[in-house]
């Protein structure tokens, strides 16, 4: 099941940012998986929302669109010991 579907056109050689909400002090993160033929993961980072302990914040992905053409991006919101995911988002990326 995915809770969201979403699509982002872009060009070959530009990069574009996804921005999930994120709380890692659960022990939850988005994980990407992707082609890595078409797509690079350039950085990741969290920014926290406030510096209060526990609070949410912004997980941010910046990728590279290698090759034109279409690729989903499937994101799994988990813990790394448990198996089934809390959340899964997918991103259809189209590449001119």
């Amino acid at each position: 099941m995915i809770d969201e579907q979403h699509s982002i056109r872009t060009r070959r050689g530009d990069t574009f940012e996804i921005v999930e909400l994120s709380n890692p002090t659960t022990g939850y993160k988005w994980t990407p998986a992707f082609d890595e033929t078409r797509l690079e993961l350039k950085a990741e980072k969290f920014q926290k929302s406030s510096e209060s302990l526990g609070t949410e914040g912004k997980q941010k992905f910046t990728f590279l669109a290698k090759q034109r053409g279409r690729v989903v991006i499937q994101f799994v919101y988990k813990r790394p010991w448990e198996d089934l995911p809390l959340k899964h988002h997918d991103y259809e990326i189209i590449v001119d």
